[in-house]
């Protein structure tokens, strides 16, 4: 189930979403990371190893209606499609099957690696083809592609000097919007700044929680952005029924965060502190003893049920 809108605010303006960025906290990470392996706040490198353990392709099959309905005029099967920060090719892998090509972009070397194993390489002949480089450039001809999407990535490529105005992710739809044929699909998965309560492991870090809420980018700012850019017909598309996570008992873990390797998986964790995570973990040690931990999964459950854990932006180039 997922609940669909069309989101018209073209009155919006830059300056309306500026404002409410302005108090965000520094994320307390150097610009060379960034410039490294793609993400302000995160290493790839080091995620690359475990990213697999919990995450997959949620909500592909939104994309892929998304990509079919697009008035390019190119049936879905003969599509030439883009993926915009790949990471391992776990969405990659899913739209594989049902077009003709698929082109992995993505800045870290680790995740990259990833995706070429799992979409079998690049071979004479073959259907995919990989390239590393950092958003928000597109190392493309104008008008490559036939469909383009970008799943959880655009929160990474900002850092605290662009945040306020999130001027690199303009500057992304607008290259994405360069190398889009006329009329092609371009799909957006994020996460809204308000669906980060749905995540149940957070409420342990509050400040982790309230820095990485202030990465993302309001979604009527971003409907904005996108027709800023020359997009036209943004449509927002919010499963209810799919965590980012899969599979569910793993993500439902109680003790899953005490685990490392667990929390690799998701960058949410980067933004924390040293003792800031010393003293959650010691909360989900005691709330896991005391069986407390139960009331707080529950209630974040409740909300994801209510807002989902990410929505869907897609609009037509």
């Amino acid at each position: 189930m997922h609940t669909l809108s069309t989101v018209v605010r073209r009155a919006a303006g830059a300056a309306r979403f500026a404002s409410a960025s302005s108090a965000m906290p520094s994320l307390g990470r150097a610009d060379g990371q960034r410039a490294a392996d793609g993400s302000s706040y995160e290493n790839y490198n080091e995620a690359a190893t475990v990213y697999d353990s919990i995450r997959y392709a949620g909500g592909a099959e939104i994309i892929i209606g998304a990509f079919a309905s697009g008035k390019s005029g190119v049936p879905l099967h003969k599509q030439s499609i883009l993926d915009i920060g790949c990471g391992t090719g776990n969405y990659a892998a899913a739209l594989q099957p049902h077009v003709a090509r698929v082109t992995c972009l993505d800045g870290n070397p680790g995740m990259l690696a990833k995706c070429r194993e799992k979409l079998g390489g690049e071979k004479l002949g073959s259907d995919v083809e990989f390239h590393q480089g950092l958003l928000p450039a597109l190392p493309f001809e104008a008008s490559s592609f036939d469909s383009a999407m970008c799943n959880v990535v655009i929160h990474h490529i900002e850092d605290d000097a662009t945040r306020s105005s999130w001027e690199r992710t303009a500057a992304l739809l607008h290259e994405a919007k360069r190398v889009l044929k006329p009329g092609a699909a371009l799909s957006i998965n994020h996460v809204a700044p308000e669906q980060v309560d749905a995540y149940w492991f957070l409420d342990y870090v509050p400040e982790c929680r309230e820095r990485w809420r202030s990465t993302l980018v309001p979604i009527d700012a971003l409907a904005q952005l996108m027709l800023d850019a020359g997009f036209d017909d943004v449509q927002r598309s919010t499963p209810m029924d799919y965590a980012l996570f899969r599979p569910l008992s793993t993500y439902l873990n109680p003790s899953g965060p005490l685990d490392a390797a667990w929390r690799k998986s998701t960058s949410m964790w980067a933004v924390g502190e040293a003792d800031e995570l010393e003293v959650a973990l010691r909360r989900i040690t005691d709330d896991c003893a005391s069986g407390a931990i139960h009331d707080v999964i529950a209630r974040c459950e409740r909300r994801r049920a209510e807002i989902g854990h990410t929505c869907f932006l897609y609009a037509q180039a």
